[in-house]
């Protein structure tokens, strides 16, 4: 079983820049599968200042990463990670719909993804799937020690933390991250200002910077 390390060596630190901010998109998911442990690897690997993670918590109150409303395996229609224990969510193959490489990939806990997110300095993008668990989170989140890398969503996020826009001429769903030319263009277009950027990879855009 993958367990998550508590540093990633950066491939590229010069590429790290105080003018924009790289927020990848359920981590690196145009290198791994989305919301694995290999994707929050090659987030930091890529240089990425932070991590956009959807939050589900198990029928038995765990917290887990995981996007869709339906699920890998045939459980029927209308089963969701909501209706799973623990342990039935932990035996989901979540890699093999991306390829062989990826087989056996299992949905990590989220307590294990936020110390990997403290010990590498990666700021925090909630998407919270499950209703009705934002007190839970939030105090979660205040445990793992990273109450002020949570960026969004606001009402959780540390009120005194600078509120840094995202970017709104360019956005992941356009695509063309792997484009160096097209990333150097949005970064032209940004100017000097201090932003954030969604992105699906950052390595042309951190390139780029």
């Amino acid at each position: 079983m993958l367990t998550l390390p508590c540093v990633v060596a950066l491939l590229f630190p010069a590429w790290k820049s105080d003018q924009v901010e790289i927020i990848l998109h359920r981590a690196a998911s145009m290198q791994a599968p989305e919301n694995t442990i290999p994707a929050l690897e090659f987030a930091v690997k890529q240089g990425a200042d932070g991590i956009e993670i959807d939050i589900r918590r198990t029928l038995d109150g765990h917290f887990v990463l995981y996007h869709d409303d339906w699920l890998p395996d045939t459980l029927g229609p209308l089963v969701k990670i909501e209706d799973l224990t623990l342990a039935e969510a932990r035996r989901l193959d979540v890699g093999s719909r991306w390829g062989k490489r990826w087989k056996g990939l299992r949905v990590p806990l989220l307590k294990d993804v936020l110390r990997f997110a403290k010990q590498n300095q990666l700021l925090l993008f909630y998407d919270i799937k499950t209703q009705g668990i934002d007190d839970e989170l939030r105090q979660m989140t205040l445990e793992a020690g990273v109450g002020r890398q949570v960026i969004v969503p606001e009402r959780l996020a540390d009120p005194t933390r600078e509120k840094i826009p995202f970017w709104s001429g360019w956005g992941y769903l356009k695509g063309g991250e792997e484009d160096p030319a097209q990333m150097a263009a949005v970064v032209k277009e940004i100017g000097t200002q201090r932003t954030r950027l969604m992105a699906d990879d950052c390595r042309a855009l951190a390139a780029a910077l």
